[in-house]
């Protein structure tokens, strides 16, 4: 079922990837990550095409950012492998982007890069009133901090990649 909407006032927002990319780093039993991320693809972009077969015609993909830089990751040994993993998600989600926007022309297909984005951020840290990226605080008032918890960015960091996605929208 689909909640009744304006197709023409509707973004449909999708962001996957995260833990699917986080949780192959101990996995043994994929050989082929190719394969692997392509045969995700292929379920990902059927629910793609179900909202667009209901009516959904306005999409939003949002890649996945630099997990291997949060403080879960930092010295970890398997960081370098995240950051293969998570390269090779987004270049196969980007193609796949990439296919239904060139076979669905009705559609409004946009991108949003979280992996350039968050990396701009971490990297520009003072420029945006961080003083720990390393670090997190689970606390009341994470002032300064990038991170909220070992994997998870603050309030202050949604609210900046808010209004990121708010400026491409209205540029776009």
């Amino acid at each position: 079922m689909v909640l009744p909407h304006l197709s023409n006032e509707t973004l449909t927002t999708w962001w996957i990837g995260i833990n699917d990319t986080g949780d192959t780093t101990g996995n043994t039993t994929i050989t082929n990550f190719t394969a692997f991320w392509e045969e995700e693809m292929t379920s990902y972009f059927k629910a793609v095409e179900l909202a667009y077969s209901n009516g959904l015609k306005n999409h939003l993909f949002i890649n996945v950012p630099p997990g291997y830089r949060a403080p879960a990751s930092i010295g970890n040994s398997k960081a370098p492998l995240l950051k293969a993993h998570t390269d090779l998600y987004n270049m196969v989600l980007a193609e796949h982007v990439a296919a239904f926007a060139a076979n669905h022309t009705g559609a409004a297909v946009l991108s949003f890069n979280a992996n350039t984005w968050f990396n701009t951020i971490l990297d520009n840290a003072a420029e945006y009133g961080f003083t720990d990226i390393t670090g997190f605080c689970t606390c009341a008032d994470p002032k300064g901090f990038f991170w909220y918890n070992s994997g998870h960015p603050t309030e202050k960091v949604h609210q900046l990649l808010a209004e990121a996605i708010k400026v491409q929208l209205l540029n776009e």
